[in-house]
C-alpha cells in the first residue's frame, strides 16, 4: 500500500468488497499467450488467455479510451464509456467504428456520480481520473456501487509524490 493511497484514505479496509487487479498485466499475459505457439511461458508454465466474452465493462471518464477498445476487441467484452464530454464520446464511437468493433461501445453522457445502470458491471475501470477529485474515496465508493459482487475494479493513477508530479 503506497503512502499516496493511505493519504487519500483508500486503504483496503475502507472498501473490503473491492478486488483491485493490475489490468495491464492481465492484457500483457493475453498477448504473450497468443504469441506463444506452445502456450507456455519461458519457465514452461502454461499461460492463460484472458477471455471476457460478454463481460460488462464500464470505464469512468472513458472518452477516447484505447484501453476500453482493447478490452472489447481482444477480450470480447461489452464496453460502456461514461463521460461528461460529448466530443470525447463521439471520438469513442469513431474509434470503435474505425477498428471494426461491430457491437460498438455504449456511450453514456453524464455525471458519473448520478449514473444508475440497469445492472452492475463485471469490471469497472478508470485511468488518470481519481487524482482529479478532492475526495478520491467518493470515486472508489462509486466503483463499489457499480461493480457486481465478485467483480473487479481496475484503475491507474500517477505517482503524485514523484519528481515529475511537482513539475506538473
Amino acid at each position: 500500500m503506497t503512502a499516496a493511497l493511505q493519504d487519500c484514505q483508500l486503504h483496503p479496509t475502507r472498501f473490503p468488497k473491492l478486488r483491485i487487479v493490475p489490468l495491464d498485466v492481465a492484457l500483457a499475459v493475453q498477448h504473450l499467450a497468443a504469441d506463444d505457439p506452445a502456450n507456455t511461458s519461458a519457465s514452461g508454465a502454461p499461460l492463460t488467455v484472458l477471455s471476457m466474452d460478454g463481460a460488462r465493462v464500464v470505464e469512468l471518464g472513458g472518452a477516447t479510451s484505447v484501453r476500453l477498445l482493447t478490452l472489447a476487441r481482444f477480450a470480447g467484452c461489452d464496453a460502456t464509456a461514461l463521460d461528461y464530454a460529448p466530443a470525447g464520446l463521439a471520438a469513442t464511437r469513431r474509434l470503435f467504428a474505425v477498428h471494426g468493433i461491430e457491437r460498438g461501445c455504449t456511450c453514456v453522457l453524464g455525471d458519473m456520480f448520478a449514473f444508475q445502470p440497469a445492472q452492475p458491471f463485471d469490471l469497472v475501470t478508470h485511468w488518470g481520473l481519481i487524482e482529479h477529485f478532492q475526495r478520491p474515496e467518493d470515486v472508489m465508493a462509486l466503483c463499489a456501487r457499480l461493480v457486481r459482487p465478485g467483480g473487479v475494479v481496475a484503475f491507474g493513477m500517477p505517482n503524485m509524490r514523484a519528481l515529475g508530479a511537482y513539475l506538473w
